[in-house]
């Protein structure tokens, strides 16, 4: 609220309090139907702790529009919905509890509208999630369809990669390149295992000597002098 509005609203307040006491619950209710909620709603605190009991009695029907007030300015039809509903209730508490008071009818034909408006907000409302359940649907159905050629290119992926794979094992058996035993060429010469001479040999002789005394190739290789001179018989 702007410095004008509060300019202009204290001399009115002023004026409700001193000028038109007895009438503070039609000052109250102008300044909610001219947008001025926080000045209603200090006029109904005002006339809450006063004594006169009908004014007293009288204050729902600020309240409903103060309510009427604040569902015009909300910002979603839900907020605009609450609001007139409990504006409507508060006059209905009213005259079911003061059905000898002079604005009982009055309060009945306000209760009457302001619930003639929440059916209205009400049916706007259903419209809106209509709408919004219909765009939300689209949208559910859109990403249905994406995800479904989401799965086809996946699966046309796949099969692409196994033909692709079945396709070269063909091809590597038709070249002849599976796996075989690497054979030696015939014209490689075969490695011998080369290993130092030393003590390793001398064990080979030594393995070896019993072996050729046995099979008497000593003897035979031996001088025959030896032989001779052990088994002549002195002269």
């Amino acid at each position: 609220m702007n410095l004008f509005s509060r300019i202009v609203t204290i001399p009115f307040f002023f004026a409700a309090s001193f000028c038109f006491a007895g009438d503070d619950i039609d000052f109250a209710r102008g300044l909610a139907r001219d947008g001025f909620v926080q000045q209603a709603e200090d006029m109904c605190r005002k006339i809450e702790a006063g004594a006169d009991a009908q004014e007293k009695a009288a204050v729902p029907l600020v309240r409903a529009e103060i309510a009427m007030k604040r569902a015009a300015s909300a910002s979603t039809l839900s907020e605009a919905r609450e609001e007139l509903a409990s504006g409507a209730a508060a006059l209905d508490a009213f005259a079911d509890a003061n059905p000898g008071h002079p604005r009982f009818g009055e309060a009945l034909m306000q209760a009457g509208l302001m619930r003639r408006q929440c059916g209205e907000v009400a049916e706007q409302e259903v419209v809106e999630d209509r709408a919004g359940a219909a765009k939300a649907a689209e949208r559910g159905r859109e990403e249905l369809e994406k995800g479904l050629k989401n799965l086809e290119a996946a699966g046309a992926s796949a099969k692409t990669r196994k033909q692709n794979i079945e396709s070269g094992w063909r091809a590597s058996l038709r070249r002849g390149k599976t796996r075989k035993i690497s054979k030696r060429p015939k014209d490689r010469p075969r490695k011998l295992p080369t290993r130092p001479l030393g003590a390793s040999t001398c064990a080979d002789a030594s393995r070896r000597m019993p072996q050729i005394a046995r099979s008497g190739s000593i003897g035979r290789s031996a001088p025959s002098w030896t032989w001779s001179s052990t088994s002549a018989k002195p002269r």
